[in-house]
């Protein structure tokens, strides 16, 4: 269940973040899932 939540949030946060951080995108979609 909070799989499928954070994927959806990973999936809003990873554009964000890959426009404010790219090299930090690699990590950061990782991070969202476990999180």
């Amino acid at each position: 269940m909070y799989i499928t939540v954070d994927v959806k949030v990973s999936t809003v946060g990873t554009s964000v973040a890959s426009r404010l951080i790219r090299p930090a995108t690699a990590l950061a979609p990782f991070d969202v899932v476990i999180t």
